[in-house]
């Protein structure tokens, strides 16, 4: 069946770590009384971020025109996730600042010992989604080729808003079993896709998550499984899910004890596009609450 639409859970705060808020800070439900209301809480909301340089905009139209994003997927990625946060320093000494500032305004240090310096993990996630669009644009439909979006905002965003909550979509998933957590979150996105991502982290007891994004690149050859990669724009890794040493990177942020028994993992619908690849129709999930491998391209869904 396909994942109903989300309930408040879903507005826990995305941090990079916990940042001392409790679930459902965001948004007050109980505020809206009408459905035009609803959707100004829970809608999705337009964010555009500027475009690089001149120089980067050069580079990343080269590296797309050479077919790099389907020969060299994690070089492309990297170059992508190292261009979108250059502002990452100048945020975490704002954000230092600030808490500093509320200390003395409080006569606390609360906000020091809850202090998150990097912040805009939704936000990072929202510019690499739309680098992506614009790389792989139906023709006709880029304006002057390809754009790499770089963050200008170093606060926290919401994930919901990114597509809206009546289409964001989560799963349930046992972070204790790393093969089956990964193996999961791999079947999110199949060849040609990609999407954003909150996942838990283990730091933050799995009260918090953190916004990154999925790509699956197709396979390298015919034959050939397909390559998945994980890309963080804020901290500019990406991680070859693929990869046995960056698999167990990610698991261990975003996996294992710290993470509790289960933990949700939420995801917008996913986009097709990446390199050569075609969307197939809407993640399926199965009554035990993992996500269900999709029918082949071409096949219905009921």
């Amino acid at each position: 069946m396909s994942i109903p639409p989300l309930a408040g859970a879903a507005l826990a705060p995305i941090a990079d770590e916990a940042d001392g808020f409790d679930l459902g800070d965001d948004v007050d439900f109980q505020s809206a009384e009408t459905v035009q209301e609803m959707d100004e809480l829970f809608g999705a909301t337009e964010m555009h971020y500027p475009p690089a340089s001149a120089a980067l905009k050069s580079e990343i139209g080269s590296r797309v025109l050479s077919g790099q994003p389907g020969n060299d997927p994690g070089d492309f990625l990297r170059f992508v996730a190292g261009n979108t946060n250059p502002h990452q320093l100048g945020f975490s000494w704002f954000n230092l600042l600030a808490a500093l500032a509320n200390c003395l305004r409080e006569l606390s240090p609360s906000p020091l010992i809850h202090l998150v310096l990097s912040q805009n993990c939704v936000h990072c996630a929202r510019a690499v989604d739309q680098t992506l669009q614009s790389a792989f644009a139906p023709p006709g439909n880029a304006l002057d080729g390809p754009e790499l979006f770089q963050v200008d905002r170093g606060h926290m965003g919401n994930f919901y808003e990114m597509c809206g909550m009546d289409r964001l979509q989560s799963v349930t998933l046992d972070t204790h079993d790393q093969a089956a957590y990964l193996g999961a979150l791999k079947a999110i996105v199949r060849s040609g896709e990609y999407a954003c991502i909150s996942v838990p982290v283990a730091s933050a007891d799995g009260k918090f998550g953190h916004a990154m994004n999925i790509v699956n690149a197709g396979p390298g050859a015919a034959g050939e499984a397909d390559r998945i990669f994980v890309v963080c724009g804020q901290s500019a890794k990406v991680f070859d899910l693929s990869n046995a040493d960056d698999g167990a990177a990610f698991c261990a942020r975003h996996a294992g004890a710290g993470c509790g028994d289960a933990s949700n993992v939420y995801f917008t619908p996913p986009r097709g596009g990446y390199a050569s690849g075609a969307s197939a129709g809407p993640v399926q999930v199965s009554a035990d609450g993992n996500v269900a491998p999709r029918p082949p391209e071409g096949a219905l869904i009921a």
